[in-house]
């Protein structure tokens, strides 16, 4: 038996597999949120997630749940994005690298090959961006952007310069597609404990 764990919209239906999800499709078996799943210890002889933790906001919780249902010599069978713009419902928390994605499963699992998948391929990332990109961009800037040659981008400079309309983006979009992003955050103040 095998768990498709944020299974999605299924079209096809099969015996061996629960298919669950936090919305009710057609295809869903089992409706719950994935910190908290509602099988026993050491059920399933397979659990496959795809594309399903970057969404959750405490994947190291799911991964916990995921290794508590399956069995010991179980196969486990995990895809998460590294290079992909924010996307999703209801929110896009994490992209991992190869060794974050295996630190989730901390040092439960032995790793039997990682790979890259057709949707995977780099060329995704790079087309993902690229479109991401230039829908933020002014249409006649986005005009001269999409008939700019790969030397072209390889010649921009690392830092972004504001004075080029191609740097020239909205914050949503820069945001959404950014190589890094800085958080200025306050703590907040503890309450009062006086009586």
């Amino acid at each position: 038996m095998a768990l498709d764990f944020g299974a999605g919209l299924r079209m096809t239906d099969r015996a061996d597999i629960i298919n669950m999800e936090i919305f009710d499709y057609p295809s869903t078996d089992v409706i719950c949120v994935g910190q908290e799943l509602p099988f026993c210890d050491n059920c399933f002889d397979m659990v496959c997630t795809f594309a399903v933790l970057e969404h959750v906001d405490d994947p190291f919780a799911c991964a916990r749940e995921i290794l508590r249902v399956l069995k010991p010599g179980g196969l486990l069978i995990s895809g998460v994005p590294f290079l992909q713009p924010e996307h999703g419902y209801p929110s896009h928390y994490y992209n991992m690298t190869r060794q974050g994605h295996l630190k989730l499963y901390q040092e439960k699992v032995e790793e039997v090959e990682q790979f890259v998948d057709g949707h995977q391929h780099p060329i995704t990332s790079l087309t993902w961006i690229i479109r991401e990109y230039a829908a933020g961009l002014a249409p006649a800037t986005r005009e001269k952007m999409l008939n700019m040659s790969v030397g072209d981008f390889m010649r921009l400079r690392y830092h972004a310069n504001p004075n080029l309309d191609i740097y020239r983006l909205g914050k949503d979009v820069e945001l959404k597609v950014a190589s890094a992003t800085t958080v200025v955050a306050r703590k907040k103040q503890l309450p009062d404990t006086k009586s």
